[in-house]
């Protein structure tokens, strides 16, 4: 070691923050780690030229064989001390302290300690951390995967339940005119929800696909129902309403629209007659005469040669236009997950934290998975599901589910 480098090097030892007792631990340890003490003979027995050459228990250290030292019965590399495996486990507790992410830990450990495969440690042990699983941020959306286009007006159509100054509304919504029909429930059982889907298709035809949630609609009485009148349901992931994205924003747009009537005491259905009038821009018509081929009658002064039926075409080109550019948009922002596997551990989102569970199977459904919760199973979307690294060894498992259901 030339003057300059061991002058740098016993600065730093006897600066080290650490009391004399935490010293002796490590240059004790240091002493007894067969790894480290190989090392420290290369080091003073000059480094080989070909690493074929080198003890294959310190390769790995070839590519930083410049940046070691010895001094004060420790090694470092440069000024950062060299931490012996006996010590590897305590010191990555430490440098989590806080709970800071993988990256913030990683910069934190290398200003100042170095071993073999230290930053992949400092990776496996945060993703394994059961209170920063718990508390960690929401995945990052993934590239918007959007619903087949219909043909023809009433084909696919979404439904949900909304509620208005404690009364109960069935939104139904065209995927093609994006007509809105919104009749009031008696109750939120899946009678009453029949009983109006059924009056509402008297008038519209039976569409071939209704995109729904699943209560009440994935019900035995309502599926029954759909076999019975011959059309498909498809149901969201629970907890995920942006699968059924035309339906959730068409009943924030309404309930806005009847919130501005209640507090003007104005009528909510000529809000409704001139929300079905209007066109939509993309489109260059209303719902109501994509849907009917014709404009309806409003307060506005028409002309009687306007509400003459008249059929529009080619709607399916500017329908997909409108929806290429949607999803432009959704996935500047936007990166794909991997599939999950069956017993895969990972964490589900419930109310901004995150739960232990266990993927069972893949749901039938894009992007969404049954997954086994406290004795429970339960159907979650990708977006809501994070792994921990693939399968964990059982005792980290057990920990997983033991430290965190514990209270």
């Amino acid at each position: 070691m030339n003057s300059d480098i061991e002058v740098m090097v016993h600065a730093i030892t006897s600066s080290l923050p650490m009391s004399g007792t935490r010293r002796d631990e490590l240059q004790r340890a240091t002493a007894q780690d067969e790894e480290l003490q190989a090392l420290r003979k290369v080091i003073f027995s000059r480094w080989p030229d070909n690493i074929k050459a080198v003890p294959s228990i310190v390769r790995q250290f070839w590519t930083i064989r410049e940046e070691l030292h010895e001094a004060d019965q420790m090694l470092f590399r440069g000024t950062k001390v060299i931490i012996p495996t006996i010590f590897r486990s305590e010191m990555l507790r430490r440098i989590h302290e806080g709970h800071q992410g993988a990256e913030k830990s990683k910069e934190r450990a290398r200003a100042v300690m170095y071993w073999p495969n230290m930053n992949k440690e400092i990776e496996d042990y945060v993703s394994k951390c059961t209170t920063c699983l718990r508390f960690r941020w929401s995945n990052t959306k993934e590239p918007l995967e959007q619903h087949d286009l219909p043909e023809r007006p009433w084909q696919m159509i979404a439904a949900d339940i909304m509620t208005f100054k404690r009364r109960d509304y069935l939104m139904v919504v065209d995927y093609y005119s994006k007509y809105v029909k919104v009749p009031l429930l008696l109750d939120k059982t899946a009678k009453s929800v029949i009983t109006t889907l059924k009056s509402i298709f008297s008038r519209h035809s039976i569409p071939d696909r209704l995109i729904c949630d699943n209560v009440p609609f994935a019900s035995r009485q309502v599926r029954l129902f759909s076999k019975e009148w011959g059309f498909k349901i498809t149901t969201s992931s629970p907890k995920y309403p942006q699968s059924n994205g035309l339906e959730e924003r068409n009943v924030q747009t309404i309930k806005q629209l009847m919130r501005k009537c209640h507090y003007e005491g104005s009528d909510p259905y000529l809000a409704l007659l001139n929300y079905r009038s209007t066109p939509i821009p993309e489109l260059k018509a209303s719902p109501a005469r994509l849907l009917m081929s014709r404009n309806l009658k409003t307060r506005l002064p028409t002309a009687s040669a306007l509400l003459q039926p008249d059929v529009i075409t080619n709607i399916s080109e500017n329908l997909r236009a409108r929806q290429h550019r949607q999803k432009y948009y959704y996935d500047r922002q936007a990166q794909p997950m991997r599939e999950l596997e069956a017993e895969e551990v990972v964490c589900i989102q419930r109310d901004k934290q995150w739960e232990p569970a266990v993927v069972t199977q893949k749901h039938t459904a894009p992007r969404s998975y049954i997954v086994t919760q406290n004795g429970r199973s339960l159907r979650r979307n990708r977006r809501h599901i994070h792994p921990t690294l693939g399968a964990p060894p059982n005792q980290i498992r057990n920990q997983l589910w033991t430290i965190i259901y514990r209270e």
